[in-house]
Parts: structure tokens; sequence; C-alpha cells
């Protein structure tokens, strides 16, 4: 009986050993070239146009940008004349005056069309609006003055990458030292810029 048992033992020891060394050398050994993925490309995630041209833009590509913080928040346009207020949060993303400036040739005056993912509400903007030249409210709704805003394409929202429920994965906001703007001048899930030149 004794000796069955360790007969036993015995042979599920060499299995355990067999299977050890199997997975070793499935781990360690290196694969063929050709049956290794490539690692995924970024997606494109914005695209701006001008004049029949076209530059896409990764979040990664987005990133490598000089980026921007502040604060910000929106009163509820809908709502007015009630004053419901959202925010401040504080984002980080690309100052769009920035984003523009890369473009070659870019007229001295020019609107901007922001069209989002699903085509809802796309908002356009005149030079002056991109340049921060919007109405600033406070949190009780009052007027505090009409410039001194930055028009910013976000990524971040509290240092957080934004999912669609925040409007992400990028969104036009108007930050800096917790002002609040109208609702109806942030644009949700950013896909495309439009710039019209006029």
């Amino acid at each position: 009986m004794k000796q069955n048992t360790n007969k036993i033992l015995t042979a599920v020891l060499a299995v355990a050993l067999l299977l050890a060394m199997a997975v070793l050398i499935y781990v360690y050994i290196p694969r063929s070239q050709e049956n290794q993925t490539p690692p995924p490309t970024e997606a494109t995630i914005l695209t701006i146009t001008y004049n029949g041209a076209s530059w896409n833009y990764s979040l990664h590509d987005l990133e490598a940008l000089p980026s921007y913080s502040g604060s910000g928040g929106y009163i509820k346009k809908s709502a007015l004349p009630q004053i419901i207020t959202v925010g401040p949060f504080n984002y980080t993303g690309v100052n769009i005056t920035y984003l523009l400036s890369q473009i070659p040739n870019l007229p001295n005056e020019y609107s901007i069309q922001v069209i989002p993912t699903d085509n809802y509400n796309p908002g356009t903007f005149n030079k002056s609006k991109v340049q921060g030249g919007i109405t600033v409210y406070n949190i009780t709704g009052n007027i505090t003055g009409s410039q001194g805003v930055t028009m910013l394409l976000a990524y971040k929202d509290s240092g957080e990458y934004m999912n669609e429920t925040q409007g992400g994965p990028i969104r036009i906001v108007y930050v800096d030292d917790g002002a609040f703007t109208l609702s109806d001048i942030w644009v949700k899930m950013v896909r495309t810029i439009r710039v019209i030149s006029e």
C-alpha cells in the first residue's frame, strides 16, 4: 500500500515538473518576428481642416504640444433666467490659439466651426471668441467682464483623462481663475475643427 502511494506521488511530481518546464520554455523562448503583432497605432481624435488641407492629431500628439491648465465652469443657458452653474473644474489641454498658430498661412480674419463626434450642436466661433472675447460671469450669475478667459481644447478634467460622459475625450472649455461662461460655447466630444477665412 505504501509502495503504491509512493509511486503515485512520484508520478504526480514528474507530471508537475514536466508542466513547469513546458511553461518556462513557452515564456522564455523568443517568438519569431513574423508571429509578433506590432503595437497599435494611436487613433486620430481630432482633425483640423483649412483651405483643402487637413491635420490629424492623436491624444499623444496633443499631449506633445505645450499644455495649458486653468479652472472654469459654465452657466446652463437653457435654465436662464434661473442661474444653474456647473463647476468650476480644473482642465488641462491645448490653447486653441496655439493649435491654430500651427496652420500655415492662417488668415488674419477667420472663424472656426467645432464639430462633435455626434454632429449635435456644433459651435461656430469668430476670432474674438477664440481669443477669449466672451462675456464672463461669477458664480451668482453677475457679469464681471467680457475678456480674460482662454479657449481650451481640454483632454483632462481635474488631472484625469475625460471619457464620453464628461464630454471627452476632448472638449472645448473656457478657463482662467474659475470664471463662468454660458454653456452654449462649450462643445463636447470634439472631432473636427474647420477654419473658415473671413
